[in-house]
């Protein structure tokens, strides 16, 4: 769960949050838009406690996924092996990274494509693979700053567990 209460954020002079206030259920899928300069990236930064808010609260009871505008997948690297690597740093048994990457890849509709380098998937590919590859062991909230992620059935049910259910079919910040 992540509950945001009144939270403010100044750069300088510059407000980038004005006393915002948000919950994002556990199991939920939640994409933020805006304009550039609307504060986005700034409300992610609060949430992974990399930005202290002036004012407010937040509570984020797990850590949760992002998924950036940049994919930075290393070009030397298959789409299997870019998981597997996450899974590794993670502390996860090479056997059980390998497997829950193969089981991601075919969640989020990239099966087949396991030992394709990054510049031989599409753009819609690669933005699946790093949507993959952020996701945390266990299914958390997810947030991204990019509209263009494909949030689609596939990625639903993986994130929300096999009922593939959301509590909501709008975004939630």
């Amino acid at each position: 769960m992540i509950r945001i209460d009144s939270a403010t954020v100044h750069f300088g002079d510059t407000p980038a949050l004005r006393e915002l206030s948000l919950q994002v259920p556990d199991r939920t899928i939640a994409l933020v838009t805006g304009h550039a300069g609307s504060g986005k990236s700034t409300l992610i930064d609060v949430c992974r406690a990399v930005v202290k808010p002036d004012s407010g609260t937040v509570a984020v009871d797990e850590p949760i996924a992002v998924v950036t505008q940049s994919y930075l997948l290393p070009s030397s690297l298959t789409a299997l092996e870019q998981l597997v690597l996450q899974g590794l740093i993670r502390g996860v048994p090479a056997s059980e990274a390998e497997t829950t990457g193969q089981e991601l890849l075919v969640a989020l509709g990239l099966d087949g494509v396991d030992r394709n380098m990054p510049d031989e998937l599409s753009g819609g590919q690669r933005q699946r693979l790093a949507v993959a590859r952020r996701w945390p062991r266990d299914r958390r909230p997810c947030c991204s700053t990019n509209p263009r992620v494909p949030w689609t059935a596939p990625v639903a049910a993986w994130c929300c567990g096999p009922s593939g259910w959301l509590p909501t079919p709008e975004p939630r910040c």
